[in-house]
């Protein structure tokens, strides 16, 4: 009898003891449940890549200088030669595409807690900061890895993945659409996070999009468009 009090005992307590060890998240992620947790997550929202060693190789500002440290490398070198860097790590063109699309992850995943939050009065200004930095952060790739947009021909050529759903499923698989469908998805995000914006939210103003800063984005946007009848 004691023998199968002691059974049931340790069975009662071992199972509720595995029930809150599996409830417990893996990887104690944060949940994006109040508008301060998200407003963190949007710092995230920004590439943390630079994109001027490759980019600055291949314009007119470079220049043979002889036989150099630096020219033996392959991410100042082979931008010059317009041959393609093999290399992923920092400051190559496969780093910037990465950190691109995981600042778009961070944004897409803000902008699902907000809509599950559905607070708008609290997570407006939120909303339009992340449409903006995936705008920005899909306007950068498209830019750097798709052909110059033209209108005439912007509706056959090959653009960039564009996301705009928190990625889910390991390896999963996008489609490119034409450059014309992802600049016009930049633009309905442009448009609609502008508006949205409050300059009074941030405490560093410098590290966010900002209304001035959105302005200038959308003018560099509708200039890489060849749109210059937007005002």
């Amino acid at each position: 009898m004691k023998r199968k009090l002691f059974t049931i005992i340790f069975t009662s307590v071992f199972l509720t003891s595995c029930s809150k060890f599996l409830e417990t998240a893996p990887d104690l992620r944060t949940e994006l449940d109040s508008p301060t947790k998200i407003a963190e997550l949007l710092t995230s929202a920004y590439p943390r890549g630079n994109y001027i060693p490759f980019t600055e190789s291949a314009s007119d500002n470079a220049g043979d200088k002889g036989m150099m440290m630096s020219s033996n490398n392959p991410i100042n070198m082979n931008p010059w030669m317009f041959k393609d860097v093999e290399e992923n790590d920092q400051d190559t063109p496969t780093y910037y595409w990465y950190a691109a699309y995981k600042a778009i992850g961070a944004a897409n995943h803000a902008l699902e807690a907000i809509e599950k939050l559905n607070r708008p009065e609290e997570t407006s200004s939120l909303k339009g900061e992340a449409l903006l930095a995936s705008a920005y952060a899909h306007h950068m790739l498209v830019i750097l890895y798709s052909k110059d947009y033209d209108p005439e021909t912007a509706g056959q050529e090959i653009g960039i993945p564009f996301v705009d759903k928190p990625e889910k499923k390991v390896l999963k698989k996008y489609e490119r659409g034409t450059l014309k469908s992802v600049y016009d998805a930049i633009e309905k995000d442009l448009l609609e996070g502008i508006p949205l914006l409050d300059d009074n939210r941030y405490k560093v103003k410098k590290y966010h999009f900002t209304t001035a800063a959105a302005h200038a984005f959308a003018a560099r946007f509708y200039l890489f468009k060849h749109d210059l009848k937007k005002p």
